[in-house]
């Protein structure tokens, strides 16, 4: 990508594995793949209108009888991943309502950026999100994502890029909110 804090062309790939089980008390296998892709599409004399993708898929799986552990666990929800829902929210929850995370994860987002005040550094963005957790006994569901959009502002300020963004979720459950406001430091994940 042209600039990591402040991206409008280019694309960044990424794939890691892990195993556990050598020496440790913990065997498992777990696999990433993260893809990002800025397209500009018309340029301003303000700056560009960039169209932005991500896409992450997540697997991991124990290699014994114990559940995938607790701490490598996927929590999608939150403004680098779904936004629309707080963060750590998304994925299986047990029997008292509560989140325990998945051991696969498909989260992808869809984004317009365009400038505002670019002698400020700041741009307006657009974005359309899905993504869900599964847990150990579930295959990835492509028709159980969860969906959200929203809108906001990104400020690439003299200390770093800073971000607040709306998301509104698609289907909302009983419990989740209409409306999330979120705010970050630094360029999206």
């Amino acid at each position: 990508i042209d600039n990591p804090l402040n991206p409008t062309k280019g694309s960044r790939q990424a794939l890691g594995f892990e195993y556990a089980g050598v020496g440790g008390d913990q065997k498992y296998i777990l696999g990433t793949a993260n893809s990002t892709l800025y397209q500009p599409l018309v340029d301003f004399e303000s700056g560009p209108l960039v169209f932005s993708m991500r896409n992450r898929l997540s697997y991991g799986q124990s290699q014994n009888d114990d559940p995938f552990p607790l701490f490598q666990r996927f929590f999608p929800g939150g403004i680098d991943s779904v936004r629309g829902f707080q963060n750590r929210t998304l994925g299986p929850i047990d029997a008292n309502g509560r989140e325990f995370g998945g051991s696969k994860e498909f989260v992808s987002n869809f984004e317009m950026i365009f400038p505002l005040v670019s002698s400020a550094g700041l741009r307006g963005v657009v974005f359309y999100d899905v993504g869900q957790a599964f847990d150990d006994d579930q295959s990835i569901n492509l028709g159980a994502l969860r969906k959200a959009y929203g809108f906001g502002l990104r400020w690439f300020s003299p200390m770093g890029p800073i971000r607040i963004e709306f998301g509104i979720p698609v289907a909302k459950k009983e419990g989740e909110d209409s409306l999330v406001t979120q705010f970050s430091f630094g360029a999206p994940l």
